[in-house]
């Protein structure tokens, strides 16, 4: 399933994203329960000019990762400092999460691919 994250509007290079006191919040149901440790895994958002697995021109941790039973809730958010990285050439990147739990094991989620336009503050690509 490929998501497309203009949803929460455009990344503006230099800007926050998502704007002014939103965050971008990703729900994740899994057949079992998380079990509570999940909270406490290093939750990932990635953009890259590449897809799953290469590597990110930006990753960010979660704001917040709340586990209810299967449920966990993730909140992210790109500060102005981390857009201003985004290559200029590029005017949509490739959006994924991934996780690494207390074992160190690195988990890409599928659900999460997609992708998020990007522009600058003049409105070019």
């Amino acid at each position: 399933m490929n998501k497309d994250y203009t949803t929460v509007g455009s990344i503006i290079r230099g800007s926050r994203w998502p704007p002014a006191d939103l965050v971008l919040t990703i729900i994740l149901t899994k057949t079992d329960n998380w079990g509570e440790a999940a909270e406490g895994w290093l939750w990932e958002f990635l953009l890259s000019r590449h897809q799953m697995g290469g590597t990110p021109d930006i990753s960010t941790t979660a704001v917040t990762a709340i586990v209810e039973s299967n449920v966990i809730t993730l909140t992210f958010r790109l500060h102005p400092e981390d857009t201003e990285l985004i290559p200029a050439f590029l005017d949509r990147v490739h959006v994924d999460l991934r996780s690494t739990d207390e074992a160190n094991v690195i988990t890409y989620y599928d659900c999460v691919a997609g992708t998020a336009d990007v522009r600058s503050g003049a409105g070019e690509g």
